[in-house]
């Protein structure tokens, strides 16, 4: 009887043992599969990321793009309107020029009607 219990015991020792490292691999072996499938979710997650991330730069890419040509362009409208403002200020320089000149001839000539007025002198 003490050796079917001694017996009984190692059996249950050997039992718990064997169950222990069958469960061990089994466990190692899901832990490996949870570690596979974290570093799949991982680089799907790294490949979305960076796939928005090219999106986006590729749209701002664009976006400059579009940004630099309007620039060129109000650069190239800049440069004619900045001409026909010249244009235009030398021409109404031209014309204050005339209309000063315009005005002192008038004022001489109303002192030469005056004066000839102020003579008598009705002929003109």
């Amino acid at each position: 009887m003490g050796q079917d219990i001694l017996l009984g015991g190692v059996v249950g020792v050997v039992v718990a043992i064997v169950t222990f490292l069958l469960a061990r691999k089994k466990t190692d072996a899901e832990t490996q599969k949870i570690k596979a499938e974290v570093e799949k979710t991982e680089l799907d997650t790294v490949e979305q990321a960076t796939r928005i991330w090219r999106e986006l730069s590729q749209g701002l890419r664009d976006e400059l793009t579009d940004l630099r040509k309007e620039y060129i362009n109000v650069g190239v409208k800049y440069n004619t309107l900045n001409h026909q403002y010249e244009a235009l200020k030398s021409e109404h320089d031209k014309l204050q020029r005339s209309f000063t000149e315009l005005q002192k001839e008038n004022k001489e000539l109303k002192q030469k009607l005056n004066t000839l007025i102020s003579a008598g002198n009705t002929t003109i």
